[in-house]
């Protein structure tokens, strides 16, 4: 009895692992990513074809004290089966954690919190308030020499 036993979990062990993790998430969130700015999130769902026509999509999770839960669905890319894009939109900044749900075996996965910037400028005013300062004080410079040049002569 104790043989047959071990004979079913052992060929159980093998089912039970490949159905642990059939959500892969193949792009993590930029490193500098901005409370507003898009993230692509790239996931593949291991899977047979009736497993995906039957499962739901895989969905992103995310959350933050201040915001609470958003869920975002992932969309089927065409011509690719078990690949999946979500754009994910973090609302603010501050510190965000992320769950992938997996709904091929239920549950999912947790990844480590991502580090997101507040919205806000990224400097760009001040680069073109420059820009324009200078090209009008080289004009200044140029008329001035035009000017004088003219009254030389």
């Amino acid at each position: 009895m104790g043989f047959a036993c071990a004979v079913v979990v052992t060929a159980a062990a093998p089912q039970v692992a490949a159905a642990k993790e059939s959500v892969d998430l193949r792009s993590g969130p930029p490193a500098a990513i901005r409370a507003g700015e898009t993230w692509k999130a790239e996931l593949f769902v291991h899977a047979g074809a009736r497993q995906l026509a039957a499962a739901d999509p895989p969905a992103i999770l995310i959350h933050n004290d201040a915001d609470g839960w958003s869920k975002i669905w992932a969309k089927r890319v065409p011509g690719e089966p078990g690949a999946y894009t979500a754009a994910v939109v973090f609302p603010s900044g501050g510190t965000w954690t992320y769950h992938v749900h997996d709904p091929i075996a239920g549950g999912g996965y947790d990844f480590d919190p991502v580090v997101v910037a507040a919205q806000g400028r990224s400097g760009g005013g001040l680069t073109l308030w420059l820009v324009v300062g200078s090209a009008v004080a080289l004009l200044a410079v140029i008329a001035l020499r035009a000017r004088q040049r003219y009254q030389l002569a």
